[in-house]
């Protein structure tokens, strides 16, 4: 299974570098990343190098796409660390300012 897996990946990369040249476009594989899906209950598969364009792309665990982090056993543990980390690092911000702003408008700002 793994070897038909593999075989196809290659033709289909063969079939997209066909398509980028016949449309001009142009892939930076070294902007580009690779990630295999598994489930949880495995361990971390070792893949052969994937190669685009005579370039190795880097398999990554998790990347950010979109403003999402999407992890390979598609978890939300990574955005929500990443969306919490972010929040208190706002709320302290706003901490510090919050004895800053003139006594009419203080009033409209709930104590955090």
């Amino acid at each position: 299974a793994v070897v038909s897996t593999q075989s196809t990946g290659k033709l289909v990369l063969s079939a997209l570098e066909k398509f980028f040249y016949l449309n001009i476009l142009h892939i930076n594989a070294g902007k580009s990343k690779i990630m295999f899906f598994r489930s949880t209950r495995t361990s971390d598969i070792t893949m052969p190098p994937v190669r685009l364009a005579g370039e190795i792309i880097k398999c990554v665990s998790h990347i950010k796409f979109l403003g999402v982090i999407i992890t390979d056993t598609l978890s939300w543990d990574h955005h929500i660390k990443k969306l919490a980390s972010n929040l208190n690092r706002n709320i302290g911000s706003l901490r510090h300012l919050c004895p800053r702003i003139p006594p009419p408008y203080s009033a409209l700002i709930p104590l955090l």
